[in-house]
């Protein structure tokens, strides 16, 4: 009989323990996907980023071409007038 109880306890312990692990497990499984999810996060903002600076900078470089495009435009128009005067 208390050999049969010993039994039952060492049983109870090993499928406890074993629950015990299995939960262990599934909470750092779930810490881990949290992670990566946080980080592909991260690097979609990063990227994002990167397409609004890209895009500001070329934005700029099309405001000074247009200026550029002005100045000669000036250019040539002052030209013209003095040919012409």
């Amino acid at each position: 009989m208390v050999v049969l109880v010993e039994v039952v306890v060492v049983v109870v312990e090993v499928v406890v323990g074993e629950e015990v692990v299995e939960e262990e497990e599934e909470e750092e499984e779930k810490e881990e996907e949290e992670e990566e999810e946080e980080e592909e996060e991260e690097e979609e903002e990063e990227e994002e980023e990167d397409c609004r600076l890209l895009l500001h900078n070329l934005s700029l470089i099309g405001c000074a071409h247009q200026g550029q495009v002005v100045v000669v435009v000036v250019v040539v128009v002052v030209v013209v007038v003095v040919i012409f005067l």
